[in-house]
């Protein structure tokens, strides 16, 4: 797919910027209000889980001492999180926003502009983002650490993908089989709504 999108953009650059740009602009305007629920949602689930029993919960083996101190670990976080990018977005961002406020929310180089363009940038460079990566940090280390999985995001969706592709045909045949079965024994066994409201339907 990586391959498909990248020969895409080589190929056709214009027709990939064109199609990019409309998706990222739908996403914006329809799904941006749940990007927001969703920072704030994932912040509050970090404050839980770290006060939490939880909290305590080591990502090395049993017994394991951990490498680096809680600063070290804390400036590595933040020095490959956001540490070279703070130094320019920091500043380059809230300048973009006030000169051009995003979405038409307020006048541009205006008391207002300036307030929108504090109140964005402090969305992105605060605590939300920090939440952000700690859901995808924890889950991703949880598995590497403690299951001695590699460093990928996959081995994280492993048992949801398990999960749907055992329950999802269990479903799918179980439904098969009261079907058949009531169909069998001349309608003694009841079938369920589902299918019953499928052969009315197919009648």
């Amino acid at each position: 797919m990586a391959l498909a999108f990248i020969l895409w953009g080589v190929i056709a650059p214009t027709n990939f910027g064109t199609v990019t740009q409309a998706v990222f602009e739908w996403v914006v305007s329809n799904l941006g209000w749940f990007y927001l629920l969703a920072g704030n949602f994932l912040l509050v689930f970090v404050i839980i889980l770290a006060l939490s029993r939880y909290g305590k919960f080591r990502l090395g083996k049993e017994g394991e001492q951990r490498e680096f101190s809680t600063f070290a670990w804390f400036a590595m976080m933040f020095q490959a999180g956001m540490g070279p990018s703070l130094i320019f977005w920091g500043v380059a961002e809230p300048l973009s926003h006030y000169s051009a406020p995003p979405f038409g929310m307020a006048s541009p180089n205006t008391t207002e502009a300036a307030q929108v363009a504090m109140q964005y940038s402090y969305f992105h460079w605060t605590l939300h983002p920090w939440a952000m990566y700690a859901v995808v940090g924890l889950a991703v280390g949880y598995f590497s650490f403690r299951r001695d999985e590699p460093g990928l995001i996959s081995p994280v969706f492993r048992p949801l993908l398990v999960f749907f592709l055992v329950m999802g045909p269990t479903a799918v045949q179980l439904g098969a089989l009261t079907q058949g079965v009531g169909d069998y024994f001349g309608g003694l066994i009841p079938m369920s709504m589902r299918i019953e409201s499928f052969d009315q339907d197919n009648a």
